[in-house]
């Protein structure tokens, strides 16, 4: 942070209430400025922002956000780990209801590491909540190749093909509720 002050007129003036080099043109010759070493809250995050972004401690959705965030922002994660932030943050703002964001979060994930099948069962029962069912189906169709067990993106899938009149919709379905018989209830 630049700290400017110059004393004009018997007045000082600081760079926060004007353009900084506006001031200094002002001042003209004689102008003292200091650089100010500021911690960088940007690139740490705090043990509180990480229990936040791991939803401990009862933190709240925009906790989790403002957790992520500050963990994404820190750059001290390898890609893995990077990726679960995204998809954890995008969680987060799918329980807000905020579809776009978390998409976005889900498309990072993904594109960090595609091998989640988690990430795209996420993004695609956000497309699904949205009502664009083909692009849900075409989500869990990737989420049960890479988990074939996956029995939330079967039955996830098995609603958005029954919303379009897919003939596969109770096959789906029926597998789910094999996986794990408390789906749909």
């Amino acid at each position: 942070m630049i700290d400017c002050r110059v004393r004009l007129n018997n007045r000082e003036h600081t760079s926060k209430g004007e353009s900084m080099m506006r001031l200094i043109r002002r001042a003209g010759p004689g102008v003292i400025c200091l650089t100010i070493l500021a911690a960088q809250p940007a690139l740490a995050q705090t043990q509180e922002q990480l229990d936040w972004c791991n939803g401990l401690k009862g933190a709240t959705p925009d906790q989790i956000i403002g957790g992520c965030t500050a963990v994404i922002q820190s750059g001290n994660q390898d890609t893995r780990n990077r990726s679960l932030v995204f998809n954890k943050r995008g969680s987060a703002h799918n329980n807000k209801g905020e579809r776009k964001e978390a998409l976005a979060d889900f498309d990072q994930a993904i594109r960090l590491y595609p091998s989640d099948g988690g990430y795209f069962y996420n993004r695609g029962r956000t497309y699904f909540l949205m009502d664009q069912y083909g692009r849900a189906i075409a989500d869990l169709d990737q989420a049960i190749r890479l988990n074939t067990n996956n029995a939330e993106a079967l039955y996830v899938r098995g609603l958005a093909k029954q919303k379009i009149g897919n003939a596969g919709a109770n096959a789906d379905l029926v597998r789910a509720k094999q996986l794990n018989p408390q789906l749909g209830k």
